[in-house]
């Protein structure tokens, strides 16, 4: 009989949810304070046998603890708690009989209780063993159940939404602190569920881009996994009631089991808070830096999320460099375009970087590389015409490389990575091809060569004579010039001298301008001497070389200053 009582004893102390509060202790503190209950002999051997079981290889040391810890109340405690429990052999129904004063032997009958009432009522004590006990406490079951709907944002019998989004207990109900304080921490995974979809909520509503639908994408991925851990738990649950056996669900198992989808969704929440408001390049970035922490498990989940979110980026990327072409309707991507500029306007103020998208993982010399390169292409295919076998092979060279490699070789800051390489080669060919292009359609060095000898001075007896021949008429004041006059100057000047020989392209490129004119300013002020460029050559900027010339007339002689301004941008 006494075998029996302990019996049960052990199986209420392990079925139940005493000492949830203690697995919050390192097994340190749990050792000391059992050696803080014990006479020093048997503290010593104690110690001796903690620091076996440390070595040994069971890896639950905390709940042996806490198991230990229960076992060491005085020897009175224990009797008078274990020979507390009701006999269930004995029916319930004797201690009603002996206190009314009627005779035990005119209750016979009502206290011979059958097995099959027998087994029932052990069954009722080993699945609610606080109703046996006569406790008015909320059954571990129902609060298993409250939590599990919890987990998913739902309000329970017990557990209520507040206003934060988190889960209080109703104060109307009675319940032990230390299962109060159990289910309080388990109700936290219900919070961070409804902050992580309340977030993601608002990220949808604003509709800011491909970027962030990925990044909704990847994080209700993640919510999927966690609904099937709690759909794992609900049958579980669902389970232990269906079979009459001694194992049920406990809040320790909750949080055992709960540990792993914790620390995800607390690492979820806190993506999600960063994220709020972030688009494209920007959003990237906020992800990425959750990569910098030093934990495996948060390292592989961050990159899981990263590889999701940039993979729009890299479609981009890929077909700018492969094709200069921008597919951005949502303004997502670090190169930005302005639709508006033409012309000569076209190559330095069309695309730009645009800084506030350029994610933290491409430097800004690699953005300004893949500028150039896409920039080159569009160039090449929308200025010059340039429809080449080049071309063609230069973008099934990206489109095999979108194949063979995945996203996350996009955020590789290895300089000798693959993608690395793959753009270090594309943009030597993007800029050699241009280079080609310019010189031998478009005959830039002659251009350059007739910069250096007219605007320059690399032709001195040709501007020697000019400003002599325009001596007289710069003399005058500005508001009496006339352009036609002056241009007529330039060609004598022009056919007077060795500049006679250059071709006629160039000379017709040579051109006059006045500026308006001020009061009491000469043609000296005004006058300036172009070279005039078009087409591709002009686009790059080479767009206009200005000559002032200033004379001042000292005492005996005349000085010419010469102050020239040139301005020369090519990709090389």
């Amino acid at each position: 009989e006494v075998i029996r009582k302990w019996m049960r004893f052990s199986l209420d102390v392990l079925s139940s949810s005493q000492g949830v509060e203690s697995l919050q202790e390192d097994e340190i503190t749990l050792a000391c304070n059992i050696k803080d209950k014990l006479p020093h002999c048997d503290a010593l051997q104690f110690d001796k046998l903690f620091h076996e079981l440390q070595d040994g290889p069971l890896k639950n040391r905390t709940q042996i603890l806490i198991f230990l810890m229960n076992m060491c109340h005085s020897a009175d405690q224990l009797k008078k708690r274990i020979f507390s429990v009701p006999d269930l052999k004995l029916g319930l129904t004797s201690c009603v009989a002996s206190s009314s004063g009627q005779r035990p032997d005119m209750h016979a009958s009502s206290q011979i209780v059958s097995v099959s009432n027998t087994d029932k009522i052990t069954g009722d004590f080993l699945t609610n063993p606080n109703k046996i006990l006569g406790e008015e406490n909320v059954s571990e079951d129902v609060l298993v159940q409250d939590l599990i709907y919890s987990f998913q944002g739902i309000e329970g019998k017990i557990l209520k939404l507040d206003s934060n989004y988190g889960f209080q207990i109703d104060p109307m109900l009675n319940i032990d602190r230390s299962r109060k304080q159990a289910t309080l921490r388990l109700s936290e995974l219900g919070y961070l569920h409804n902050i992580v979809q309340k977030g993601l909520e608002r990220i949808s509503a604003a509709s800011s881009g491909q970027v962030a639908d990925s990044f909704v994408a990847a994080l209700h991925s993640k919510l999927s996994d966690y609904y099937r851990f709690i759909a794992t738990i609900q049958e579980e649950v669902n389970r232990v009631h269906s079979q009459s056996g001694l194992y049920r669900v406990t809040l320790s198992h909750l949080h055992l089991w709960a540990y792993e989808p914790l620390e995800t969704l607390k690492w979820l929440a806190s993506i999600v808070r960063t994220c709020q408001g972030q688009k494209g390049g920007a959003l990237a970035s906020a992800v990425y830096e959750f990569s910098n922490y030093g934990d495996a498990y948060v390292k592989k989940l961050v990159k899981g999320i990263l590889e999701s979110v940039c993979d729009p980026l890299y479609n981009m990327l890929i077909k700018w460099i492969a094709d200069g072409e921008l597919d951005d309707p949502y303004r997502e991507f670090f190169i930005e375009t302005c639709a508006d500029i033409t012309g000569d306007r076209m190559w330095h103020e069309k695309y730009q970087v645009r800084s506030s998208m350029l994610p933290s993982f491409i430097t800004k010399t690699r953005a300004k590389q893949i500028l150039g390169t896409g920039k080159g292409i569009n160039f090449l295919r929308e200025v010059c015409k340039d429809i080449t076998p080049w071309q063609g092979k230069h973008t099934d060279m990206f489109k095999n490389f979108i194949e063979e490699y995945k996203v996350d070789i996009l955020f590789d800051m290895d300089p000798d990575g693959r993608l690395q390489t793959m753009m270090n080669v594309a943009y030597k060919e993007t800029s050699t091809r241009v280079v080609e292009v310019l010189t031998k359609q478009y005959h830039f060095m002659d251009h350059l060569h007739a910069i250096k000898g007219y605007l320059l001075l690399g032709q001195g007896h040709f501007i020697q004579h000019l400003m002599h021949l325009l001596e007289l008429e710069l003399d005058k004041p500005a508001s009496s010039l006339y352009p036609h006059n002056i241009s007529s100057i330039l060609e004598t000047g022009i056919r007077a001298t060795s500049a006679k020989i250059d071709d006629t392209d160039v000379h017709g490129r040579l051109d006059v301008r006045l500026l308006a004119p001020s009061e009491n300013e000469t043609g000296w002020d005004v006058f300036i001497l172009d070279y005039n460029v078009s087409g591709p050559i002009g686009t790059v900027r080479l767009t206009k070389f200005y000559t002032f010339y200033n004379v001042k007339r000292p005492a005996r002689n005349t000085i010419y200053r010469t102050t020239s301004c040139a301005q020369l941008d090519v990709i090389i």
